[in-house]
């Protein structure tokens, strides 16, 4: 499979089990190009899985509020997909969440 699914993503609080749909990249037919969900983790200093057994440093950009007024912002990163390094730009839920939607860029360092 290119890019991957998160499974088994949920946690039990006080006898109540809670599930989340977990993370997920893979590659679009149209275009070729890895999309997906990916996580903010310790406190907005990374992006990773639901678990959290993967990770990434990650830039800010821009913050805005939507107008469904609710605050997002830009984030870069670079992720490994199938052992190949793909630069991705994504855009944070902030206020809404700790979940990132993405999309594979052209590598903005090179």
């Amino acid at each position: 499979m290119q890019g991957f699914i998160e499974e088994h993503c949920a946690i039990e609080h006080e006898g109540a089990t809670f599930e989340a749909g977990g993370a997920w990249l893979a590659k679009r037919v149209d275009t070729g190009k890895y999309e997906g969900i990916l996580y903010m983790l310790d406190n907005g200093s990374s992006i990773g899985t639901w678990h959290g057994d993967k990770k990434v440093r990650c830039s800010f950009g821009e913050s805005w509020i939507s107008n469904f007024g609710d605050e997002r912002m830009t984030v870069w990163f670079h992720w490994d997909v199938d052992g190949v390094q793909k630069a991705f730009m994504g855009t944070w839920y902030k206020s809404a969440g700790d979940y990132v939607r993405c999309k594979e860029v052209k590598d903005w360092k090179k």
